[in-house]
């Protein structure tokens, strides 16, 4: 497991932390907004019509959600990266990707500059977070050693900034990447490391869908299988924190998944937890 940050990680989410996605994927939050504009001394405006298109072409364009931005040393590689990963056409380059990729480029310096100012600030609570996630993986090895011994994969774990709620998970060759938030007031440690479950976990369930997308409520049901199994996984492997994840998620949330599963689906999500 290696836990690390990524400014050009960072750099993307801190452009959708300004776009108000219309799916489960959004992390806009208007309160960083407001505090980021004034410490990098300006905004950072997204084109009209981007957030529309982004949100329009949603399961084509959610790679880039995903790409391992802490592989790129500039960004020029960045914009690079973006422009040729992806099942893209042509009007996908001019009402997405191609603004998109202006925006990285007009902010960048600044954003740099103030990233690295706040890394600074952070570094204690990164160590602490580090520490915390270290310790809670030790108690939690039998669900660790079985995602690694699922997906054949190392763990990478990027603590992001501009990650403002929720997290990514995907498979990159031979590297599991995880992206969670950064501690702050509205995450704490114990959220974060709840967050980092939650997204491996998919790696368990998501195989238990015969596909997942937003339009047909697929995206819901895989959620609600996460986040029923994450509740009997703290209960047998980490009770601690059980109270935590409840509240964290709420029991109303707990007791719609529930709702939502049938008991078909349970069973075979029970059957799922006996071999994590």
């Amino acid at each position: 497991m290696e836990i690390v940050k990524s400014v050009y990680t960072d750099l993307i989410f801190h452009i959708f932390a300004h776009m108000k996605i219309d799916n489960a994927s959004d992390t806009y939050d208007e309160a960083y907004v407001v505090s980021v504009e004034k410490e990098l001394g300006r905004k950072t405006v997204i084109p009209e019509g981007v957030t529309a298109y982004y949100c329009a072409n949603f399961e084509r364009l959610a790679f880039i959600n995903f790409l391992p931005y802490f592989m790129v040393k500039n960004v020029d590689e960045l914009c690079y990266m973006i422009s040729h990963t992806g099942m893209t056409t042509d009007e996908d380059l001019a009402g997405f990707i191609n603004p998109f990729c202006n925006v990285i480029r007009e902010i960048s310096a600044d954003y740099i500059k103030y990233r690295n100012r706040k890394e600074v600030v952070q570094a204690a609570s990164f160590e602490e977070l580090r520490d915390y996630i270290g310790k809670q993986s030790l108690v939690m090895k039998r669900f660790f050693d079985k995602l690694q011994e699922h997906t054949n994969m190392k763990l990478k774990i990027i603590i992001s900034d501009g990650l403002r709620k929720n997290g990514r998970a995907t498979g990159m060759g031979d590297t599991f990447i995880v992206t969670l938030p950064t501690p702050s007031e509205k995450y704490s440690v114990q959220e974060i490391f709840m967050q980092l479950v939650h997204e491996c976990t998919h790696a368990f369930t998501d195989r238990l869908l015969d596909s997942i997308n937003m339009e047909d409520g697929s995206h819901d049901i895989a959620e609600y299988q996460v986040m029923l199994l994450d509740l009997w996984l703290f209960q047998r492997d980490c009770s601690e924190l059980c109270n935590d994840y409840i509240k964290w998620l709420s029991q109303d949330i707990l007791d719609e998944c529930n709702e939502k599963l049938s008991d078909r689906q349970k069973i075979i999500l029970k059957e799922c937890l006996e071999s994590i």
